[in-house]
């Protein structure tokens, strides 16, 4: 089993020799397995493992229980072990999810704490190949598009599943063989939640009396539906560069162009748009985007109103997406190119540049969430202070990897109210600081080899995010 599990870890490039990855351990079987095969595996990988928990304040001393055992297996390991306690149902009442939803949410949060606590490299979860066999028949069942049928993938960003090739049945014949008992919450076993029923009444008689291979096939063809949609992704990406652009807040899309697209790519074009615009897809419906498609077919002026307060209107040339907040917010403060020296004031608040003079140790800097310092010979365009805009991105790693701001902004927690007025220091899409924020970017980071450093410094009515 640990052969088999270091073969997909790096078949799929998962984990690196010497990473820091984060376990999500429920003390059910596949996490019991989880932690058990890649603790073997941390000595001969190099692998800093930290555990958490969560207690979502469901079961009662059920669930008390599952932290002491969870605790147990990694003071035998000496492994790090976090417990977090938090009340799902709550958070489900207050922010009108299901409780499932609102666990789920709670507990990658979680995980990305620790993550970012720790340093470590990934974030480990303990999904099987059954899981995504059935995540693929419930979205089929509740409704979704190509993306949705492509089940649960083997990585997505910084989160793994080492274990995603294995099925159920493989996995409590390890934990038998290894004489490692598990923990069973008890709400699997209930049909109250469709993923259950799905679990205990269909798939018994899928792979009973249809097909005992079922699970296999499901994924399979999974597979290569996510092949599908990783290639359909590309010529999307492709094609709303060409006809979609972004000014004032607001996204145009060219008519004419857009019409000589398939139709597959013109509503993948629009779902796109309407999630730049709106940060989200989940209330969006194939209505709204057929609705979307026929307004090239109305007179100029004629609108749609669709969830998350966006506006989509038929124009001369094509369609305009915007939303009223994020206009005003763009209208609000014009892109304004900077020098290397000088002050320049914003909404109560003064930015001021200054080029220090060569020879400055670096080591004499100081620095704080309102002053930083750059590599200036790195700066190869000019510089703007702006709000956001579309395709912006900075660079979070010594490998200069770079991420969606809007990406980071979610991750960070930064409020989406906020999201549009925050100021940014700009090389073109490049980020060098969230002026405010801790973070500024790798790529403009001084360095042993840095010359002539950039102070950018803000004063004023800026509260930190």
């Amino acid at each position: 089993m640990t052969g088999r599990v270091k073969e997909y870890l790096l078949k799929n490039r998962l984990i690196q020799n010497g990473e820091g990855v984060v376990l999500g351990i429920s003390g059910g079987a596949d996490s019991v397995c989880l932690l058990s095969v890649l603790h073997k595996l941390s000595r001969a990988m190099n692998l800093k493992l930290t555990v958490v928990h969560v207690n979502h304040g469901i079961r009662g001393e059920e669930a008390v229980e599952d932290s002491r055992y969870v605790e147990g297996l990694c003071r035998e390991r000496q492994i790090p072990f976090r417990l977090f306690c938090v009340d799902a149902p709550a958070t489900a009442a207050r922010e009108k999810l299901s409780v499932e939803e609102a666990g789920r949410k709670l507990r990658y949060q979680l995980l990305e704490q620790v993550r970012l606590e720790t340093g470590a490299d990934k974030i480990a979860v303990a999904h099987n190949k059954n899981d995504s066999a059935e995540t693929m028949l419930f979205n089929l069942f509740r409704g979704t598009g190509i993306k949705g049928l492509s089940g649960i993938r083997p990585c997505r960003n910084h989160i793994i599943r080492p274990i995603l090739f294995l099925e159920r049945k493989e996995i409590e014949e390890y934990l038998e063989t290894e004489g490692l008992p598990y923990r069973t919450d008890s709400t699997n076993l209930e049909t109250d939640y469709m993923r259950n029923k799905i679990r205990l009444k269909l798939f018994p008689v899928i792979t009973g009396e249809i097909n005992t291979r079922a699970v296999s096939h499901i994924t399979d063809a999974c597979a290569e539906i996510a092949e599908t949609e990783e290639y359909l992704g590309k010529i999307t990406n492709n094609s709303y560069a060409e006809t979609v652009k972004e000014k004032e807040g607001m996204l145009f899309i060219d008519g004419a162009a857009f019409q000589r697209l398939e139709k597959v790519i013109r509503k993948r074009i629009i779902r796109k748009a309407i999630q730049e615009m709106a940060e989200s897809l989940k209330d969006i419906t194939r209505t709204h985007i057929e609705d979307v498609l026929e307004l090239l077919d109305k007179n100029v002026g004629k609108k749609i109103s669709l969830p998350y307060g966006v506006e989509v209107k038929r124009t001369y040339d094509g369609i305009t997406v915007y939303k009223e907040d994020r206009v005003q917010a763009a209208a609000s403060l014009e892109p304004l190119e900077i020098e290397k020296n000088g002050s320049y004031t914003f909404d109560g608040g003064t930015v001021t540049l200054r080029l220090l003079d060569e020879g400055i140790n670096n080591d004499e800097l100081g620095g704080n969430h309102y002053t930083k310092h750059f590599d200036y010979d790195r700066i190869k365009g000019n510089l703007t202070i702006r709000t956001r805009r579309q395709g912006d991105y900075i660079t979070i790693s010594p490998g200069c990897k770079k991420k969606k701001l809007k990406t980071y902004f979610i991750d960070c927690k930064i409020p989406r109210e906020y999201r549009d007025e925050t100021l940014l220091l700009a090389e073109e899409n490049h980020i060098l600081w969230i002026i405010g924020q801790e973070r500024i970017s790798e790529y403009y980071k001084l360095s042993e080899n840095t010359r002539n450093i950039l102070e950018v410094s803000y004063i004023g009515g800026h509260d930190e995010r």
